[in-house]
Order: structure tokens, then C-alpha cells, then sequence
């Protein structure tokens, strides 16, 4: 799947753009009445990693793909949080008179999908992609919420004192971990080096410091997890599931797919896994 030809043409059938004046943009297109999707990037992601997903699905459904400010080309507002961004994507909910939506979100996406779903009741779905409620606990097992909240203030320390090309090369020479297609590290590459420095620092620093485990509990919508697994992580297939499923055991209704030979970045690496997974959801033949 090749990101950097398919993203023009796939911005040229954007219908409409709306979003509250604040932490995210959204661009609608697809088929306007039908049951709406809601795309949300992760870090330092820009929008058109859906785009490949807005060709697939957009004869058959209402998609919104949203962008957050200060992540690839859309530049920084203000100080983000990830309830902010969420109460923004509530808002537009509303304002678009979205319902029975399902959010799929990647990532820190997904953690913004959690909190938006437990805000708004016009949320019917989340897929979650390669997202947990407690980040630090998966880089740091046995981590305690207080020890996590610790360590993300020195991060955000470490990271806002960093030069600006030190951060930046610290971030390429790390995108490599995160997908096994060599053709989509360029764009990656080009997504975190456009997105701004303290737009990532607040969001990966936020999120480090979340546990959400037990908020998940009042989430009514049902929950579905796709999970990376790949041999080079070191970690066996039944571990890492087994991570995923303690992580969400406080809501009631979640189900977890792990899917293998891929990174962190599902979509890409496995799309037809992704593309299978989603349809599953969605109650629509593979």
C-alpha cells in the first residue's frame, strides 16, 4: 500500500471540513446518512494515514477523519491535553449530529476515542489499534500509576530541555520500531518532522502518565482491541494478549484480536487483516 501516491487524490474527494475552533480539524466525506466512522491518527500522525481506509469504506459509510493541531502538517494551536482533544471530538459529535458512531483510533487515537466515549453518548463503537488504558504499564511492567505519573514529569523535563534537531533525530532514528514496511518509514519520517515539538512532548507525556483502567467501567459502548504482534518483540503471542486483556478487564464488553507479522502501525503492515477486523465490526462481509 503506497501512502505517498494515494494522498492527493484521496484529499481531492474530501466533501467538507468542520471541527470546533480548537485542538482538532476534521475533514467529512463517504456517504452522508450512513452510519458515520470517526478516524483518529496517533502521535505525531497526520490524518491521511486513513486515507487508504477512506477508499475502501467511503461507498458504504459517513466517514469524518480527524487531524490533531501540532501533529504532521497542521500546525500547533495551543497547549494539548488528551481530554481536550477529546471534549473537542465530543463537541463535533454534536455539532454534526453524529450517532451510533464507531471511532477507530490508533494509538494515542485510541486513548482519545476511550475518553470520548465517556462523554458522549452518541458513541456506539470503539476500535481501539494497538491502544491500552495504561501505556506506561506495557514499557514498564509492574509500573504504579503514581510512579508513572513521576516519570512522565521527567520526561516532559528531558524532552522540553532537548534542542529542537536533538529531539527531532532522536525521533527518526526511533520510527523504525514501529512498522516492518521500509516503503512507509519515509512518510513517517516526514509526519514527525513537521509535527511540533511541543505538541508531542504534552501528548506523549499525557499519556504516559494515564491510567484509564478503571474509567473504562462506565464506557457503555463495546470495545474492540487489534492488537501488533510480531516475533521481533520478544514477547510471546499468548503474553502480550494476556497484557491487553488484564488492561481492559474493567469493561464489560471488550474483545481482542491480536494480529501477527506486524507492527505497531496495523494498517500498513497487515492491511487486509486490518481491512477483515474492521468489516467484522461492522457487520459487513469480508
Amino acid at each position: 500500500m503506497k501512502y505517498r501516491s494515494l494522498l492527493v487524490p484521496i484529499l481531492l474527494i474530501f466533501s467538507a471540513t468542520a471541527a470546533p475552533a480548537g485542538t482538532i480539524e476534521a475533514v467529512q466525506h463517504g456517504a452522508p446518512g450512513s452510519r458515520p466512522l470517526i478516524f483518529v491518527p496517533g502521535l505525531a500522525s497526520s490524518a491521511t494515514l486513513w486515507s487508504p481506509w477512506v477508499e475502501r469504506f467511503g461507498d458504504d459509510f459517513e466517514i469524518h477523519v480527524v487531524g490533531v493541531r501540532g501533529f504532521a502538517e497542521l500546525p500547533a494551536s495551543h497547549a494539548l491535553t488528551i481530554a481536550a482533544i477529546a471534549d473537542d471530538l465530543a463537541t463535533y459529535l454534536v455539532d454534526q449530529d453524529l450517532k451510533d458512531v464507531v471511532i477507530i483510533g490508533h494509538s494515542v487515537g485510541g486513548m482519545i476515542a476511550m475518553q470520548t466515549a465517556n462523554q458522549s453518548d452518541r458513541v456506539g463503537e470503539l476500535v481501539l489499534v494497538d491502544s491500552l488504558p495504561f501505556t506506561a504499564g506495557l514499557f514498564v511492567p509492574g509500573i504504579t500509576p503514581d510512579a508513572a505519573t513521576a516519570m512522565a514529569d521527567s520526561l516532559r523535563t528531558a524532552m522540553k530541555s532537548t534542542p529542537e534537531d536533538a529531539f527531532r533525530a532522536q525521533q527518526r532514528a526511533g520510527l523504525a520500531i514501529y512498522t516492518k514496511t521500509a516503503s512507509f518509514l519515509p512518510t513517517l519520517i516526514e509526519w514527525s518532522d513537521a509535527s511540533d515539538v511541543s505538541a508531542v512532548t504534552d501528548i506523549y507525556t499525557d499519556l504516559f502518565a494515564t491510567d484509564y483502567r478503571a474509567a473504562l467501567a462506565t464506557i457503555d459502548a463495546p470495545i474492540h482491541v487489534l492488537a501488533a504482534w510480531d516475533e521481533s518483540m520478544n514477547v510471546p503471542r499468548e503474553q502480550l494478549a494476556s497484557i491487553f486483556t488484564g488492561q481492559y478487564a474493567m469493561h464489560a464488553n471488550t474483545s481482542l484480536t491480536v494480529i501477527g507479522n506486524t507492527l505497531h502501525f496495523i494498517m500498513v503492515d497487515q492491511p487486509d487483516a486490518f481491512a477483515g477486523a474492521l468489516l467484522r465490526v461492522l457487520g459487513e462481509e469480508e
